[in-house]
């Protein structure tokens, strides 16, 4: 009974994995959102998009130095993640910035989430911070 029970739960499981990969969908740089794609222009103008996936109202973006960029479906950046290098300054409110280089002089901020109500950011010595909207540490 217990076999037959682990089985229906890996095959639901399966199932389950099967149906969200079905929204998955490699697509072309052009046919990002256009916000998305000045968003690229301007923040990683020397970087071309390698890969580029819609994942039901996200869009995936993996450039050629490795960077991942998730966006939403209109086109704003949720997440910036730039591995070893650092992320854009001027992706994040100056506050941050300024506030990340006084508490952690020589560290990058290497990733960033974007949400409704926060930042996200983890530097490069692997802290991660998390800060309101107007750019406080919360």
């Amino acid at each position: 009974m217990k076999k037959i029970k682990t089985m229906m739960n890996a095959i639901l499981g399966m199932m389950k994995r099967s149906v969200a990969f079905k929204n998955n969908k490699m697509i072309f740089a052009n046919e990002l959102p256009t916000d998305a794609k000045k968003f690229l222009q301007e923040n990683f103008p020397n970087q071309y998009v390698a890969y580029a996936e819609k994942k039901g109202t996200e869009y995936e973006i993996n450039l050629n130095d490795g960077t991942e960029v998730t966006f939403s479906k209109e086109g704003f950046w949720d997440k910036v993640d730039c591995k070893l290098n650092s992320i854009p300054t001027t992706l994040l409110p100056e506050s941050i910035i300024n506030n990340v280089k006084e508490l952690f002089n020589d560290t990058l901020v290497v990733c960033a989430d974007n949400t409704k109500m926060a930042y996200c950011v983890m530097l490069s010595n692997g802290i991660c911070l998390k800060y309101d909207k107007e750019g406080h540490l919360a």
